[in-house]
């Protein structure tokens, strides 16, 4: 048996990271939760993930523009990561400019969970 792929999951809402956190693990991943800017910073920084699954809105500012920035200061940090922006604040121009710093993939909320395991397994394979 293969070990488990780490991925870090990052999102305030502490029912989305039980459901989904619980899903992922389910499918053979390593899940560390991190539920805002801060601590997502500094469990990347100490670890080597390469899978992040990131939502924009996060403590301590929520806003979409600081989202952003976070991920472009991710994938400067560390550019091999695939960061998949899992937000409810999707609109076009956000998904483009997630996907234009970078961003594997993006998936508005609610998600299904499905559609999540399937981008999160092809991201995982290469």
């Amino acid at each position: 048996m293969s070990a488990p792929h780490p991925l870090l999951l990052v999102d305030d809402d502490a029912a989305f990271r039980k459901v989904y956190g619980g899903l992922l693990r389910e499918a053979g991943f390593e899940v560390v939760e991190a539920a805002d800017r801060p601590s997502a910073r500094a469990a990347f920084d100490a670890r080597d993930f390469p899978l992040v699954l990131l939502d924009l809105m996060l403590p301590p500012d929520g806003s979409v523009s600081a989202g952003l920035e976070g991920l472009a200061a991710l994938l400067s940090a560390k550019p091999g990561t695939k960061v998949i922006v899992v937000s409810g604040a999707g609109d076009t121009r956000h998904t483009l400019e997630a996907v234009r710093l970078g961003a594997y993939d993006f998936l508005t909320k609610p998600v299904d969970p499905d559609v999540l395991l399937v981008v999160v397994q092809r991201a995982s394979r290469g």
